[in-house]
Parts: structure tokens; sequence; C-alpha cells
């Protein structure tokens, strides 16, 4: 614990919240009455932001190369902070107490960490700076004449109309992502205003939130969306059971071909500004280190569950462990493999720079641009020696540090090995080619020394997993709705644990970043 220290000068606390614009019963109690009085002065306020903003740093300590002063605690304080999740203890009530001021302020620290932490990570990365809205007379106004208090809603199920499980886990998801729901609540797309005459996915996307938010408690049939899918995409028509990730990519693309600001390259719809990325594949000669780059953009990411035999023979040069190669475990091993260097064959890469043919090469992958929202698929079903499914359980954490799969990372790592090797004297073979130290052994060997940077971690917010043999099983799905878990199994919605989450046989996962960027070329111009 930490005690509330001395007077510096005050800061503001949050204004205009939903309690000032729709007073009455609804109104959430918090704090405590010991707390009031001595929050009026504003220097406990501003006293918990300065220790809120220590304890932030000494835990980044690493990561922004510093070590803030200790400070002394005083004893008998009324108000004290527990320094890891800067909660606020009350002396008198002899628990935690919640405080909507004060929770603010630490929103605000934590962001402001977050900025400086990126700066310091990715000191070349342009960021628009975060500024805070706060509603003025004229725009409190305009709400409080145009706006009304909904009850929570957003949790309903969906019926099932005949082996369409892949189709309600895939809305369900649709539905609980935050940057979508944003997006078609705020009547971006006004299914009464479109202009597409008929099939437009995104009016069904309009009509699907509507219904979700309509404070209608029964199961909903979404068979106009069914139907325009039909009628989009052939494949999927029918009634026999297809699979969901095959349904999500071709509702993605539908709804981007219908968006009316829908383009072949940088495209600014809906689809792309929440799960666009762009992955960076580096091929690197290795008798002369000349690397070839290219970019490919992703909507998501496939990942394989079971190494390849080119990934087996090149682990056995590495020397990694046999155990973790033949049997990963987890959504971390997954993606150690996946952007893990690979050696193609002989004729495979012709090298552009030395002009030989044949040559030796090795391919690597990194994420160049991480999308708002990522979804991984876990690649279950083989087709390969006969349809089959891989049964095998992959672990999973609620929050994803994407760090050290990125482009910039790895080069920051590279160059950290490369200065390493300059002062212990070390330096490339003599004909040229890439030392051990930067060949496909050690490249990605270890991620131990990096430090996240906070605009690369994800929170889960979706889970979709499938029981049963590959051609007659069920999906069901995972949702967290207002900071609660939920179990979506067609039509029956009931609450769940993040344990139980957790420990599900995953089929396909869902990420939000934790601190969404603003779009730099749109803040920069506006």
């Amino acid at each position: 614990m930490a005690n509330i220290p001395g007077s510096p000068p005050p800061i503001p606390t949050t204004k205009l919240l939903t309690q000032d614009f729709f007073p009455g019963d609804h109104s959430a109690a918090h704090g405590c009455p010991h707390l009031k009085p001595v929050k009026r002065p504003g220097e406990i306020l501003s006293n918990y932001q300065i220790l809120a903003r220590y304890s932030l740093h000494f835990k980044h300590r690493h990561a922004l190369g510093i070590l803030p002063p200790k400070k002394r605690s005083k004893s008998g304080a009324e108000a004290t902070m527990e320094i890891s999740k800067c909660g606020l203890y009350c002396g008198q009530c002899k628990d935690f107490v919640y405080d909507r001021d004060f929770d603010g302020i630490h929103n605000s620290e934590v962001l402001r960490n977050s900025e400086i932490i990126s700066m310091v990570q990715e000191p070349g990365q342009k960021r628009p700076r975060f500024s805070k809205w706060h509603a003025g007379n004229k725009e409190a106004a305009l709400i409080k004449a145009g706006s009304k208090l909904q009850a929570c809603q957003g949790l309903r199920g969906l019926r099932n109309m005949g082996s369409t499980c892949f189709m309600n886990v895939i809305l369900q998801c649709f539905i609980h992502n935050p940057l979508l729901r944003g997006y078609f609540l705020s009547d971006q797309h006004s299914s009464k205003r479109c202009e597409v005459k008929s099939e437009c996915m995104g009016c069904e996307m309009d009509q699907l939130f509507t219904q979700f938010y309509s404070g209608v408690k029964t199961p909903y049939g979404p068979c106009s969306f069914l139907h325009t899918m039909w009628m989009s995409s052939s494949d999927l028509a029918g009634y026999a059971q297809q699979d969901a990730h095959e349904f999500f990519i071709s509702a993605l693309n539908q709804i981007h071909a219908k968006s009316p600001t829908s383009k072949l390259h940088h495209c600014s719809c809906v689809i792309h500004k929440t799960f666009a990325g762009l992955l960076q594949s580096d091929v690197t000669c290795l008798n002369c280190a000349n690397v070839t780059s290219a970019f490919d953009p992703i909507l998501d990411i496939s990942l394989d569950l079971r190494p390849t035999k080119r990934s087996k023979s090149l682990s056995k040069v590495r020397g990694l462990n046999d155990e973790r190669n033949d049997g990963p475990n987890s959504l971390a091993d997954c993606l150690d493999r996946y952007t893990h260097p690979e050696k193609l064959g002989t004729n495979e890469y012709n090298c552009s720079k030395c002009g030989k043919t044949g040559q030796e090469a090795t391919k690597q992958l990194s994420m160049k641009v991480l999308p708002p929202v990522l979804s991984f698929q876990l690649k279950r079903f083989e087709h390969s020696m006969g349809a089959s499914k891989i049964e095998t359980k992959i672990k999973f954490p609620a929050q994803l540090d994407m760090t050290q799969y990125t482009t910039s990372a790895r080069k920051s790592k590279k160059s950290k090995l490369s200065a390493l090797q300059k002062l212990n004297g070390g330096s490339g073979s003599e004909n040229g080619s890439p030392s051990n130290a930067s060949t496909p052994s050690s490249t990605t060997s270890s991620h131990a020394g990096l430090e996240p940077i906070p605009t690369y971690v994800y929170n889960l917010f979706a889970v979709i997993n499938h029981q049963g043999k590959m051609d007659t099983g069920h999906y069901t799905a995972y949702a967290k709705h207002r900071g609660e878990w939920f179990s979506l199994d067609d039509h029956k919605v009931t609450l769940a644990t993040q344990k139980e989450v957790l420990d599900s046989k995953a089929y396909m996962l869902f990420y939000v970043k934790q601190n969404l960027d603003y779009d730099y070329s749109s803040a920069t111009r506006d």
C-alpha cells in the first residue's frame, strides 16, 4: 500500500457522464462518504494521479528505461492506494472502494503511459496524440434533446434454421465486435438510406444490430441474412453444414463489396478498418544476404496445429525441443512457428543480386501492420489424406501480446543483436553470408528481451468452438458482453466464466486491441 501524500495543484475531474445527461435512480453509486469531504479541495485527486503515475512507471520501468523514485508512506491516512493495480482503499470502510473520479484519473494515466512506452519503443512511428473530448453546453443540449436512455441490450439467442449453427456463431461474434458495434449502432450504414437495391450485406448487418438492440429477448431467426448470403455466395447455398471460417471470410468479402467506400486498394470500408492487416514476407539469400520483401494484405491468420515436414527439418537444424515441435499446445507455439524462418528448396528462389539460380534461401513472415481486430483460425480440419479433425487442445490467453511478431520488433532485435556482436568482436562469415546469429537457427529463437508495446496488446472478446465430427459436428461460441462472458449455443444464452472460455477447444479466436490507434492520415487531415 502507498499512502496519499502532499498537496500538488488540483486537477479537473471527469465531466458530463451518462448520469449528468440523464439524472435519476439509475445513477451509479460510487465512492464512499469518507472520501467526499476530502475530494472537494482536489488535492487528494492530484495526489492519487501522482501515485498512479509512479505505479505505472515502475510496472513498465524496463520498457521506459527508468526507475521512479520511491515515496515514503505516512501512517494513519484514511485513503491508501494499492500499488500494483492502483486500487483505492478506504481505511474507515476497511475495504476497496470504487470512485468514478479516481477511475477517470487512472484511465487517463494508463493511456498516457501507453503513449510514452510506444514513443520510447518505436521512436520513428507516427502516432497522433490522444485528446479527450468533453461535451460543451451546446453539445450537451443536443444530446439531451435527441437521445433517450436505453436498458442494457445486445444479448439474444439465434434460432437454428437447419444446420445453421455455423452462421449463428459468426453473427454473434460480429454483434460483440466492439468496432462493428460502434459502426452500425452509430448509423453509419443505414438500410433506410442505402442506395444498393438488393442483396446488400451492409443492410443485413444494420438490421441484425437493430434486432439485437431492440429490447426483445426471444431468439431471433436471421432468415434474411441467410437468404442474402445464399444469393451472394452460391458455394454456401443449401441446407448442408458449412465451415464457420469459410462463412466468416465470405461474409467479410460481401460486406466489403457492397460498401459505398469499397476500393481495391487502400479501402476505407468498415471491414478493412476493422480486420485488415499487412503481412511482410522476407526472403534472405544465404549466399549474399540479400533480402527481398513482399507485402500481402490479410483479414485473418490461419495457423497450423501440426508442423510441416519443412518446419520439422528446420527445427532439427535449430536444435529446438522435439516435444515443442511435434505437439504445439498453445497459441504462442503456433505463432512462433508461423513467424519462424523456413528454408526454401533449391528450385524455389532465384537471387536478383548475386544472379544465382536455384540458390538456397530462407523465408520469414512478420506483421507489418496489425489490425484493430485480430481473428485467428486454428486449422483443425485436414483434407490431405482423407477428411479428419485435429482434437488437440490449444491454450490461448485472455490477453495477447503481438509485439514479438511485428516487423519493427524483429528489426529492433536484429539491430541490438548486431550491436552486441560488434561489442563482442563477432562478424559475419567470409563469403558474405549472414553469420550464425542471423540465420534461421537463431533469428527468432527467443523473444524474452522484447518489452510489450501497449498498442500491440490485444484482449480476447469471442471464441468459436466445434464439437463432434468434421461433417456432423456443432458450433458454439463464447462472447464477452459488458465485462461478462456468455455461452452462445444457438437460441440458448447462459452466463459463463473466463476459465470455461480458456479451457475450451477453440476453432476461431477474436481479439481486439487494448488501445486503439487514431487513423493517422485522417487525424492529421482534420
